[in-house]
C-alpha cells in the first residue's frame, strides 16, 4: 500500500487543482475570475440596451439576423464594423480590481452610461460605466445586479459612450450598390434623364431612346457606390423643411438587379454637406457636396450614337461626299489583319489612314434635338462593308455650330460641325501630301 502512497497523493492533488480551474472558470465572483461575467463559447448576444448621456439605444436583430439600433421610436440599420466591436467588448469584460466600497469620485451616482445585454442562454448582464481613474487608463464600472464596484480598462467599454451617429449605419445604400440596373435623375420636379442596362449594356431610355456611352456611365456608378455618411443630422431634430427635404425636388431613384428600389432625395446644403433623404422620412444622412454634382450627368453627355462605328477589317470602301467634291478609300484586306488603302485611287500609309478613319468611325451624336432640315444636305459619309453591307450618315444644316445627323431616315440627334471640319482637314492633308 505503501508504494501506492505518492501516486494516490498526486491524484488528489491534480483532482484538486483541476477542481479549482474549472472553479475559477466557471465561478461569477470577479476577483476570482478576472471577468465581469462569463460567457460560454457557443452562447451569443441576442440584445443589447446602452443608455448614455446622449439617449437610449436599443440594439436588436432582424429577422434576417442583421443588427437595428432603435432610438425615440425610429429604427435604423447599425454600423457593421461598430456592432462587431460593440458585440466583441460585451463577450469578456475583463477587470483588473475589485473595489470595497463606492464613493461619489467614482461617478457611478449619474454614471456616462448603463448597459444591459441579454444573451441566447436567456441571461442577462447589465452595468454601470463611471469616471476614468487618475491615470486615464481605466474607468470604473459597477455590476448593477450585486452593486459590486470594479475597474476594468478604459478600451474595453470604449463603445458603450457614442451617439446614434456612432452607432448608425454609414452606408448610403439599402439596394445591391453593386449591381445597380436602372437609374432615374429627377430635377427641379422633373424628369431628367433615364438609363437602363437590364438587356446588358446601359442604354438611354428617358427623354430619348439610345445606346449610352458606357465608359462614362460606368465611371458615375463607380463613384456613386463608394457614397458613404458623412454625418447626420443633430440628434432629435425633425426640421426636415430646414434640411431643403419637406419639398425637395431633386431626387435619383435606383433599381438593383433584384428589383429592389431606392430613392436618394436631396436636400439642402450645410457647410461642406448636404442633407440626403436616403429611405424612410427620418433617414437622412449628411454627405458631402462634390460627390453629389450632377452636372454632367446628362442626356448630351451620356449620348452614344455612332453610326459609322466598325474596325479597318470590316472595311471594302468608304466614301466622304461634299461640295467641294467626293473622296473615296478602297481598303484591300491583306493577310495578317493588314490593309491596303488607296485614297481617290493612289495608295496612302497606313498611319494616314489610321488618323482619318479614327475620326470618320468616331463621327458620334453630341446631343438630342429632333428637327427637320428639308432637303438640304453638308455631307453623305458612306462606309461599305467587306460583307456588302452599307452604313450611311448624312449631315444636315442645324445652325452655326451643329448638324443634323440623318441616320435611318430620322433627325433626332446633332453632331457639332468641327468633327466634319476636322475629318476633312486629315484627308485634305494627306491629298496635300500625295
Amino acid at each position: 500500500m505503501k508504494k501506492y502512497r505518492g501516486l494516490i497523493i498526486l491524484a488528489v492533488v491534480a483532482a484538486a487543482l483541476i477542481g479549482i480551474y474549472f472553479w475559477m472558470e466557471t465561478t461569477d465572483n470577479a476577483a476570482i475570475s478576472g471577468s465581469l461575467y462569463r460567457m460560454d463559447e457557443d452562447e451569443t448576444i441576442t440584445g443589447i440596451s446602452i443608455n448614455n448621456v446622449y439617449g437610449l439605444y436599443e440594439f436588436s436583430l432582424d429577422q434576417e439576423g442583421r443588427w437595428n439600433v432603435t432610438t425615440d421610436g425610429n429604427t435604423y440599420r447599425t454600423h457593421t464594423n461598430k456592432m462587431d466591436l460593440i458585440l466583441s467588448a460585451l463577450k469578456n469584460i475583463s477587470i483588473s480590481r475589485v473595489l470595497d466600497e463606492e464613493i461619489p469620485d467614482y461617478g457611478l451616482e449619474k454614471p456616462q452610461s448603463i448597459v444591459t445585454c441579454t444573451t441566447s442562454k436567456g441571461d442577462t448582464h447589465c452595468f454601470a460605466i463611471g469616471n476614468e481613474t487618475v491615470s486615464k487608463a481605466e474607468v470604473y464600472i459597477r455590476n448593477q445586479e450585486n452593486g459590486k464596484v470594479m475597474v476594468t480598462s478604459t478600451g474595453a467599454v470604449a463603445q458603450f459612450t457614442g451617439s446614434l451617429s456612432a452607432y448608425r449605419d454609414k452606408e448610403v445604400f439599402t439596394i445591391d450598390k453593386n449591381n445597380i440596373v436602372s437609374v432615374e435623375y429627377y430635377k427641379d420636379g422633373e424628369k431628367q434623364l433615364a438609363v437602363d442596362r437590364t438587356g446588358g449594356s446601359w442604354k438611354l431610355t428617358y427623354p430619348f431612346e439610345a445606346p449610352a456611352r458606357q465608359i462614362i456611365m460606368n465611371e458615375f456608378i463607380s463613384d456613386w457606390v463608394k457614397w458613404t455618411a458623412a454625418g447626420f443630422p443633430q440628434e432629435g431634430s425633425e426640421d426636415y423643411a430646414g434640411m431643403g427635404l419637406e419639398n425637395s425636388a431633386t431626387w435619383l431613384d435606383f433599381v438593383d438587379a433584384n428589383g429592389k428600389t431606392q430613392r436618394l432625395q436631396i436636400g439642402s446644403n450645410q457647410g461642406t454637406g448636404t442633407y440626403v433623404r436616403t429611405g424612410d422620412r427620418d433617414e437622412v444622412a449628411v454627405m458631402y457636396t462634390t460627390d453629389l454634382d450632377f452636372s454632367k450627368f446628362t442626356p448630351d453627355a451620356l449620348v452614344f450614337v455612332s453610326p459609322l462605328k466598325a474596325t479597318a477589317d470590316q472595311l471594302a470602301s468608304i466614301t466622304v461626299q461634299t461640295a467641294a467634291g467626293t473622296d473615296t478609300f478602297v481598303v484591300e484586306q491583306l493577310d495578317g489583319g493588314k490593309q491596303k488603302v488607296t485614297l481617290n485611287g493612289a495608295e496612302i500609309h497606313s498611319n494616314d489612314f489610321a488618323s482619318i478613319f479614327s475620326k470618320y468611325i468616331g463621327m458620334n451624336a453630341d446631343g438630342y434635338a429632333p428637327g427637320d432640315a428639308g432637303n438640304s444636305v453638308v455631307a453623305v459619309l458612306t462606309s461599305t462593308y467587306v460583307d456588302g453591307s452599307k452604313a450611311q450618315l448624312i449631315l444636315q444644316p442645324r445652325d452655326e455650330s451643329t448638324f443634323y445627323m440623318l441616320v435611318d431616315g430620322s433627325t433626332d440627334f446633332y453632331i457639332n460641325a468641327n468633327e466634319l471640319e476636322e475629318l476633312l482637314y486629315r484627308i485634305n492633308s494627306v491629298k496635300a501630301a500625295q
